[in-house]
């Protein structure tokens, strides 16, 4: 038996095995479920015992895991207070961090928030990066990865730092002079701006309705691969454009966008996406809590979640 097992995955097995669920897990603690299934099977693997009865319905201890649980707890209590004291041991976060993100929420959001956390931790040496391509480097290059949309890659750690949605909208006097779309198939014969946010399909949208997931072929209109140009384009009622709510939230709040076919939206929320080694850091950890609550209230606030 190999007992160099990693302490943040009992952390892991404790969680699966209170809410008997791998989603029930990754909504407590902000990892995805892919993530924590994979560290799971690398500790079965490690202590050479299958841990979980897994069913299409229903996670269930193992008699292993039943064994091993309350061995798991008291590491997990023992570590967390060990981390603790160490925290309260230091001063201040210090060392370097690399962002990579959109040039957009760079900009308009993860811009200042870091200004606000340079001022608190002057011993952090901050980069930030934008860019409409997925990180390829973390750990390498970049420390962190925020992103839009959902994590693919199971070897890396997401914690969710906000629920957002893309939404349909349109400039009053555009939907004025054309009309508003009622329906999917009238959508299609608007004039659709489209943007493609790093590795959507570009001329097409997907949205889930009220019959799942649909399709959209966009042929008329205009394309960009800026959002501030989009939105410019949009604002000036030139068409129809899909963009996370939180990213427009002022611009509909003051009717200067409206939303159509407020049945149809896309998933749009925020990421924060490390290495596994990168993610267990003071500083990394301080970080992003730091970010995820300037997201959530203040001046830098996305607005309100969506349900």
């Amino acid at each position: 038996m190999n007992q160099d097992y990693h302490v943040g995955d009992l952390r892991l097995f404790c969680s699966v095995a209170r809410h008997s669920s791998f989603i029930g897990a990754s909504t407590e603690l902000g990892f995805s479920s892919a993530y924590i299934s994979k560290r799971i099977a690398a500790l079965e693997r490690q202590l050479n015992a299958k841990l979980f009865d897994r069913t299409t319905r229903q996670v269930r201890l193992s008699a292993a895991g039943e064994a091993i649980l309350e061995w798991a707890q008291q590491i997990v209590v023992a570590s967390r207070a060990m981390d603790g004291a160490v925290l309260d041991s230091q001063t201040a976060p210090a060392g370097r961090i690399s962002i990579v993100t959109s040039p957009r929420l760079a900009r308009r959001r993860i811009g200042p928030i870091m200004q606000a956390y340079r001022r608190l931790h002057p011993g952090v040496e901050v980069w930030l990066e934008t860019t409409d391509q997925p990180a390829r480097e973390l750990d390498e290059r970049y420390t962190i990865d925020i992103r839009i949309g959902p994590p693919t890659e199971n070897h890396l750690v997401a914690q969710h730092l906000w629920r957002g949605r893309r939404i349909l909208c349109a400039s009053p006097d555009y939907l004025q002079r054309r009309g508003t779309p009622h329906t999917l198939q009238e959508l299609a014969q608007h004039d659709c701006l489209r943007y493609r946010d790093r590795e959507q399909v570009f001329g097409q949208w997907r949205l889930s309705g009220p019959h799942g997931d649909e399709v959209v072929r966009l042929e008329h209109g205009m394309g960009c691969n800026a959002t501030d140009v989009v939105v410019d384009w949009s604002l000036a009622g030139l068409g129809v454009m899909l963009m996370s709510d939180w990213d427009i939230w002022a611009e509909l709040k003051r009717g200067q966008l409206r939303q159509v076919l407020p049945d149809y939206t896309q998933d749009a929320n925020i990421w924060a996406v490390c290495s596994s080694t990168a993610a267990h850091t003071p500083r990394i950890r301080s970080c992003i809590a730091f970010i995820k609550a300037q997201l959530a209230e203040g001046p830098l606030s996305l607005g309100p979640e969506s349900g």
